[in-house]
């Protein structure tokens, strides 16, 4: 017989406090409590022990996406909805997602400094998680660049284009014909490439967003169009990693919110 008199007793969990934060009544609470029924026990503390979890967790995405909301009670909306969504637990995943691998991408920088290709690897990753978990059939290359393309705002994406430029080193420059400027897919196929040179060659030392005001110059295998083939190209970057950081996650949370 499941004792949940003793589980309630272990942690301090009293019935007075299961009604008021599961919104039932007290003589419910007792009732289940006192009975013999052991399904309704059971059921009763996953439903106790689902609250306390969420709250912990609650706590935890409050945290993270606090950066992202004008004001506390938008911040509360998007994350209790999501959390409390019965049909699907697809929501939930989804934030708890983004609040992991975003969270893991900043803490690279504490076990391999300035190694932005792995910062950059787990921020592709939870793209393509995303992507998965809303049931898309892209490719994952097209993942990337439909993602930055549909979901950043266009202040963003300007943004990125004003601080991501072919550079003049580039092989590909001709005086008069070069084109400094790349668009979105562009920018997102960069990423794309980053994202695999650790994938499949375990490289990831070869890109740097920049640190400063003065741009890094990135050279970049990539093909920057369908049918093209991939070759070097010679990037200067003055993104910074908080930045693209930043903007991302703000894209990820349009997704969220237009998949729900």
């Amino acid at each position: 017989m499941f004792d949940i008199k003793a589980k309630m007793k272990k942690n301090g969990i009293t019935q007075e406090y299961v009604a008021e934060t599961l919104g039932r009544s007290k003589s419910d609470i007792r009732q289940i409590v006192n009975s013999n029924n052991n399904h309704l026990k059971l059921s009763l503390w996953k439903d106790i022990m689902r609250f306390e979890f969420d709250k912990e967790l609650f706590e935890k995405l409050d945290k993270f996406y606090s950066d992202f909301f004008f004001n506390k009670t938008e911040l509360e909306i998007f994350i209790s909805e999501k959390l409390s969504y019965k049909k699907s637990n697809i929501p939930r995943r989804m934030i708890n997602n983004v609040e992991r691998l975003i969270t893991l991408s900043d803490d690279i920088e504490k076990i391999r400094k300035e190694k932005d290709c792995l910062k950059l690897f787990f921020t592709v990753v939870c793209i393509e998680t995303l992507y998965k978990l809303a049931k898309s059939n892209l490719s994952k290359v097209k993942m990337v660049i439909d993602f930055y393309e549909s979901y950043i705002s266009k202040d963003d994406q300007n943004y990125i284009l004003s601080k991501f430029k072919r550079s003049y080193g580039d092989a590909c420059y001709q005086p008069g014909e070069f084109d400094e400027n790349i668009d979105m897919e562009i920018f997102a196929r960069i990423i794309y490439e980053i994202r695999s040179y650790f994938v499949h060659e375990g490289d990831y030392y070869n890109f740097s967003f920049a640190s400063g005001e003065l741009p890094m110059m990135n050279h970049i295998f990539v093909k920057e169009r369908d049918g093209e083939r991939k070759e070097e190209r010679v990037y200067d970057v003055k993104l910074k990693y908080t930045e693209f950081r930043n903007i991302t996650v703000r894209g990820l949370i349009s997704f969220i919110d237009q998949y729900f």
